[in-house]
């Protein structure tokens, strides 16, 4: 009897249902949802997250399937044989139904699988972002699309899509509103075209696109005006904005509501090419700028500044931008030449400056940027927080004047561990004044993973954490401060290389 007791008890054991099995379907889709959104965010080039969800169980795979919503982002496996990636589009396209659509045929997701002859896997991704570009087409699915990005060896694959569109007649890409054309093999610079092509695929293509308000481009040059694109809000660039004072006037002039601008490589032109002129053009629009500037070719430029100062101009000689809110700079920077006075009028409006990627910053570009009197949030990632927070220049400080008065928020994310002393330093100080209104330091996991030794607690990081806890953490109400360690990178609008599906605006 014991033993049949036992051999019962066992079999209840192994037929007990497990409790997630018994959630709601609400909940479980749910969780879908926030799971497919960190896929998107975190690891776009890895296995999504609605395959593994439906790959789990008979439930959970009905569940995912009845979900279009998980579908409705498309990154194909360019990386895997020909029929298995057209197969997997196919599926997804189907399963998406009628919700709106993103595509992303990126090459940059998919390079490191890449092996064997280099030249025929490059000439059969193209192939494959080709036919799914004509899935898309022929599926009756361009109605729904709203999102495309296409980074592809050559402009052969989108040069085709359009000029599918145009025999076709409709045109029913009417709901597209962003819209990326990477090319890495430099195809394309013919004037007037988006890539070389027939008629069809002249820049003129992008007026036909009523609801288009995000456009970046690579390896691509615009014609000189511009076109007029009146729906558009956001405008990336990779070396590609070779303006006059002419061409800067087209292209603000007619998109009267570009209120961001991302460019990658600021491109300077030669002063005495083309007519000048000293009117500046007001971009009251504008409320985000980022901007890098490469290495390589900020050292080109720059082998002789005054000189450089005198000859070269950029964009930013021809604007003048009276409301800006964001100011992000990455990589070599000089803020005279590459800014001159086009942000003077911004001085008390921007709120949040973000400063990445650099190892070293003049000291008349720090005091540029301590002229940002209305700071608010500054985010510090692998750059001199240092030199950005110390170096105050005293014959311009009046007595009792602080470094950006309004500053409330500091994220550092930062391999220095200076870096993180200046940091608590500064808010240590904050905290003391009163009437401050700091409230938030956040400090990537690399940041603080730095004061720890052999995963124990430094003597170091004790006193930094005491020390931020005995006279800031434990600091009347009114001054509250919070340290806060960021679970996720903290990445910013010229990221999106890391961040593929990062929609920052």
């Amino acid at each position: 009897m014991q033993r049949k007791t036992q051999k019962y008890d066992s079999n209840d054991e192994e037929n007990a249902i497990s409790p997630i099995l018994t959630l709601a379907v609400e909940i479980i889709l749910q969780i879908f949802v926030e799971g497919t959104r960190t896929w998107r965010y975190l690891e776009p080039q890895s296995l999504p997250f609605p395959t593994i969800a439906a790959s789990v169980c008979k439930n959970w795979r009905m569940i995912a399937k009845s979900a279009p919503q998980l579908w409705a982002l498309l990154i194909p496996p360019l990386h895997r044989e020909h029929h298995t990636c057209l197969l997997w589009t196919s599926q997804w396209l189907e399963r998406s139904r009628k919700v709106p659509l993103s595509v992303v045929l990126d090459i940059k997701l998919v390079t490191t699988h890449l092996d064997g002859n280099w030249l025929y896997q490059t000439l059969e991704t193209d192939r494959k972002i080709s036919e799914i570009l004509s899935l898309i087409l022929e599926g009756n699915h361009i109605g729904r699309l709203r999102r495309l990005n296409i980074r592809s060896f050559s402009g052969r694959a989108f040069n085709e899509f359009m000029e599918g569109l145009d025999q076709s007649g409709l045109f029913d890409a009417c709901g597209l509103e962003q819209l990326s054309l990477y090319t890495l093999d430099g195809e394309g610079f013919g004037s007037g075209h988006v890539f070389s092509g027939p008629p069809s695929c002249r820049w003129d293509t992008l007026q036909k696109l009523p609801k288009l308000r995000k456009f970046g481009f690579l390896n691509i040059c615009p014609p000189v005006p511009p076109p007029v694109i009146s729906t558009l809000t956001s405008l990336t660039t990779y070396h590609g904005l070779f303006l006059d004072h002419a061409g800067a006037k087209a292209l603000f002039s007619g998109a009267p509501y570009l209120a961001h601008i991302i460019i990658h490589d600021v491109v300077f032109r030669n002063r005495r090419i083309g007519p000048n002129t000293d009117i500046a053009i007001s971009v009251p629009s504008l409320r985000s700028l980022a901007v890098e500037m490469s290495p390589s070719y900020y050292d080109r430029i720059m082998i002789n500044r005054q000189r450089a100062k005198e000859t070269f101009a950029s964009l930013f000689d021809y604007v003048s931008i009276p409301a800006l809110e964001y100011l992000e700079i990455q990589g070599k920077f000089d803020y005279d030449i590459l800014f001159a006075s086009s942000l003077s009028e911004s001085l008390r409006t921007v709120k949040k400056l973000r400063i990445a990627n650099m190892d070293h910053l003049g000291f008349d570009d720090i005091q540029s940027l301590h002229s940002f009197h209305a700071i608010e949030e500054l985010e510090i990632v692998q750059a001199p927080a240092t030199e950005i927070l110390t170096q105050v220049k005293p014959s311009t400080s009046s007595a009792g004047e602080i470094l950006w008065p309004e500053l409330r928020c500091l994220t550092l994310d930062t391999t220095d561990v200076k870096n993180i002393e200046s940091c608590i330093d500064l808010v240590w100080t904050r905290a003391a004044l009163h009437g401050s209104k700091f409230r938030d330091l956040k400090l990537s996991k690399s940041s603080i993973g730095l004061l720890k030794v052999g995963g124990l607690m430094s003597e170091r990081h004790g006193k930094l954490l005491d020390r931020f806890e005995d006279n800031i953490g434990k600091a009347s109400s009114s001054k509250l401060v919070s340290l806060r360690v960021l679970e996720f990178p903290c990445y910013g609008l010229l990221d999106s290389e890391r961040v593929p599906m990062a929609d920052t605006l």
